[in-house]
């Protein structure tokens, strides 16, 4: 988390639904890496936790009292803010009944991304309140989300 805070500009500080956003971005990127590591860890006490963001800033200074890491997040109703885009190609060798050279056949799959949460400026605020909390490593937001093939999924 440390690298997402120190990227964050004075600018981006001050737009809390963009510090949403973009914490979003960051995280999808290895969030399942993290749980995986988490739950590999020789430590004992781990709580999750799925609240409404009212309840955020009194959960995260209550819990670790009792936890090392707790990890929050919201229930997953809310809009679907969309993060971006992802393509994924897979080829093959073409069917060569002939003998002939033929290239080989590919395929181009997008799906875009995104995060629910009920309010995206009540996120990034939270975000950036739980700061101390969530750089030690006490306390992890992971976002609720969704993907779907660009034709599938109106983001």
């Amino acid at each position: 988390m440390n690298e997402f805070y120190d990227s964050l500009s004075e600018n981006e500080r001050a737009f809390a639904p963009g510090v949403a956003l973009k914490y979003g971005r960051t995280v999808n990127s290895y969030y399942q890496r993290l749980l995986n590591a988490k739950a590999a860890s020789n430590r004992p006490y781990y709580v999750g936790l799925s609240s409404d963001m009212g309840s955020f800033e009194q959960v995260t200074k209550r819990v670790v009292l009792v936890a090392d890491t707790v990890l929050l997040s919201e229930h997953g109703v809310g809009a679907v803010h969309e993060l971006g885009m992802r393509e994924w190609t897979s080829t093959w060798p073409a069917s060569n009944t002939y003998g002939a050279d033929v290239p080989d056949e590919e395929e181009t799959q997008t799906w875009r991304y995104g995060m629910v949460t009920e309010d995206l400026a009540k996120l990034g605020q939270r975000l950036l309140d739980a700061e101390p909390l969530l750089r030690s490593g006490a306390v992890w937001y992971g976002p609720v989300f969704v993907e779907g093939t660009v034709e599938g999924l109106d983001l």
